[in-house]
């Protein structure tokens, strides 16, 4: 498991968490009820270097709808996104904000 403390984003402020598996990424909203309410980012296609998402029509404040990209870099107990091109300002926000600590 991960974590970053997200601020000054479009997203919740507070702590989130994410889990990585070798065909999905979750991640769970600090605003959330549920401790367990992990929610799908929606990856289409990961590999060692970079993952793209699906559209999220759902995403707000979107002119145009489009396919998340971004590359990712893990350094000890980080991991970091960096922003290819990415319509929906709430998963760019979380995952760009600061890098991911690794939770023992």
């Amino acid at each position: 498991m991960w974590q970053a403390e997200i601020s000054g984003t479009t997203a919740s402020d507070g702590l989130w968490q994410m889990r990585v598996t070798p065909v999905d990424i979750l991640v769970h909203n600090p605003k959330a009820n549920d401790p367990n309410d992990y929610f799908s980012l929606g990856p289409v296609a990961i590999d060692a270097t970079s993952v793209m998402f699906e559209a999220q029509a759902d995403c707000p404040d979107q002119a145009t709808v489009t396919t998340g990209e971004y590359r990712w870099e893990l350094t000890g107990n980080a991991l970091a996104f960096t922003l290819i091109s990415d319509s929906c300002g709430d998963r760019a926000g979380i995952l760009t904000k600061t890098p991911w600590t690794k939770v023992p």
